[in-house]
This record gives structure tokens, sequence and C-alpha cells, in this order.
């Protein structure tokens, strides 16, 4: 109820702003029409979100360092471009807070401790295939979660999957990942989305789910996990379906 009433009152003011508003030309709008590409900003989010796409290899050197870091930062404009542009008011408030904790994983790889970034890099090119495998379902499980009604329990449990997973990657390799270099990484991941984790599922973090044989826990029915293979040439990123789920 609170959610609509907010909601109301956005689309009230949007209104207001429209009838008032001075006219767009047609080439401010061409422009807009441009950047409004869900497709090309997907990409540009899964070079934003680099820690666990198998695809994407972090620096080995502080030379490597600089051509990684132009291009995510390059990636990260891109996003900010199609928030500021594409969305409307609610939506744009929340996916920002997605973008958010990647905007400060970046600036503090890439401005503040590029060396640190470069050595705890080792753990992370050893388990690229495995911590990609992980992203990989997470992106598949949100791109089902938001066809359900019950889809912000379900990205909850998708979240919490996904961060359990990858820690279980990264502790059994205890040759190349150290107890530091496990909470460098983790730190990364729940700074990707921490801030909307925070805010939209904290009242489902008792929300019981059953486990598999391996303990791990199912957050789909097993009719909903055979349709998420459907995705395999769907979303690059978490984007798509972050907005789906949070403003739809």
């Amino acid at each position: 109820m609170i959610h609509f009433y907010i909601r109301t009152i956005i689309l009230t003011i949007v209104i207001q702003i429209i009838s008032t508003g001075p006219t767009i030309t047609p080439t401010i709008k061409q422009q807009q029409q441009q950047s409004c590409n869900m497709i090309k900003a997907d990409k540009c989010a899964s070079d934003v979100f680099v820690f666990g796409h198998s695809n994407i290899t972090l620096p080995e050197n502080l030379q490597q360092v600089e051509t990684h870091c132009k291009s995510r930062f390059q990636a990260l404009r891109c996003v900010q471009s199609y928030i500021r542009d594409c969305l409307t008011l609610f939506p744009k408030q929340v996916v920002s807070l997605l973008i958010k904790g990647a905007a400060n994983n970046a600036k503090q790889q890439c401005k503040i401790d590029r060396q640190e970034f470069v050595e705890r890099s080792k753990c992370y090119r050893k388990n690229r295939e495995g911590l990609g495998q992980c992203m990989k379902k997470l992106i598949n499980e949100l791109s089902q979660a938001e066809k359900q009604s019950d889809k912000v329990p379900l990205t909850c449990c998708v979240l919490k999957s996904y961060r359990d997973c990858s820690i279980k990657i990264l502790q059994s390799d205890s040759e190349q990942c150290k107890p530091d270099d496990t909470k460098y990484f983790m730190k990364m991941v729940e700074g990707n989305a921490a801030d909307v984790f925070e805010l939209v599922c904290r009242n489902n973090r008792k929300i019981e789910r059953p486990k598999d044989a391996k303990g791990d826990t199912i957050c789909l029915p097993q009719e909903r996990q055979a349709k998420s293979i459907d995705n395999e040439k769907g979303s690059l990123s978490l984007l798509p379906s972050y907005i789906k789920i949070f403003t739809e």
C-alpha cells in the first residue's frame, strides 16, 4: 500500500513536469532513444560487475590495471547514462543503489588500492570458471524470479544462494585463496548489491527454503529451475532482471 502510494505521488509529479515543462526537440528525443538500448546497457553492466563473469580476466600487473579500469569506468558511464536517460524516477532510485556498490568497488580497486587489487586477483583468476558458474546461475534464476508473483522473496533467496556459492568456491582453494582473499572478494560481491539487499530483503531473511542433497538452498522449484536454462542466451548481467523485479 505504501509502495503504491509512493508511486502515485511520483507519477503525479512526473505528469505535472511533462505538462508544464518545455517541449523536447526531435533531435533530443532521437538521442535519448538511441541511448535507451537495453541490450547495450546489459553488455555494459556485465563489464561493470566484473566479479563472477568467467569471460573477464582481472589484471596481473599495474599496466593491465590501467587498461582494465579504463574499460570498467567506460562501462560504468554507459550504465549510468541508461539509468539517467531511460528510467523514470522510482526505478532510477532503486537501480542507482545497485550501481552505487559497483562504482564504489571500481573506485577502491582502480584509484585507491591498485597494488592490492593485483595481488588479490591471483585467487580470482585461479577460480574464475567456478565463480563464473555461480554468476551464471544467479542471472538465470533472477530471469525466472522476475516472472513470479513472489519475485522479491525469491530474489532475496537467489542473492543469498549466489553469495554462498561464491564463498564455497573460494574457501575450497586454500592453496591459492587465503582467508583475507576470500574476505576481499566477498566484500566485492556484497558491495555490488548490499544496499538493494538491505532495502528489500530485511523482512525475508527468515523465510525457510528446502535444501538439496549437497545442503545448498533451493530457491526455485524444480520446474522453475528447468525453465531458467532458457536464459542461456538471455541477459548478460543482473541489470535487466533488477529493473523488472524491483520497479514493476
